[in-house]
């Protein structure tokens, strides 16, 4: 819900005495709502000169919720000033038999509203945890999907395993970890 600061802590009061869970977010600008409609203008001239492609992969629009065959600056302009259609967008990626959703950006908004639609979606959050057992977990949790996950480029090296078990030379990166949430037995199925 977007609008005038007034009215949406007038609702969000609304909304907390009737029990309904909300939550307002800290933003500086109305954007998915008309009050930015004196600013796309100026966006509008901007964006007039880029040059759009047709998406190579499956692109699903949140603004509303279908697969994009071509993208213009209308389209940007729309997704920018009307409200966002992220169930519609699920209910189609959901049709399309996708199982992972991944949350690229700040925060886990979107993660969460994946994981509550009652969809068949199991949402991963890139979010800013950046511990390597939470990008590991994640990794694992696409491979697991069928997802195909090239580890040199994750690791950014390669690491060569020994040629025999006898060598009693360690091949870690670092310390080893021991953390009962990075067993194998937790991630990985064969």
């Amino acid at each position: 819900l977007g609008g005038a600061i007034d009215a949406v802590r007038n609702f969000s009061e609304t909304c907390k005495k009737q029990g309904f869970k909300h939550q307002l977010l800290d933003v500086e600008r109305a954007f998915h709502s008309s009050l930015i409609q004196d600013a796309s203008r100026a966006w509008a001239k901007d964006i007039q000169s880029v040059k759009f492609q047709k998406p190579s992969i499956p692109w699903v629009s949140d603004s509303h919720g279908k697969l994009i065959e071509s993208m213009s600056s209308d389209d940007w302009l729309a997704h920018a000033l009307k409200p966002i259609q992220f169930y519609s967008a699920l209910e189609q990626l959901a049709g399309m038999n996708v199982t992972h959703c991944l949350e690229i950006g700040p925060g886990r908004t979107l993660t969460a509203l994946a994981s509550q639609s009652g969809l068949p979606f199991e949402a991963l959050a890139s979010s800013d945890n950046k511990t390597p057992e939470f990008h590991l977990h994640t990794a694992a949790s696409l491979f697991e999907a069928g997802a195909p996950v090239r580890m040199p480029a994750y690791h950014g090296r390669r690491m060569h395993s020994p040629p025999t078990a006898y060598l009693r030379k360690r091949y870690w990166y670092g310390e080893p970890v021991h953390d009962s949430s990075l067993s194998l037995k937790n991630w990985l199925h064969a």
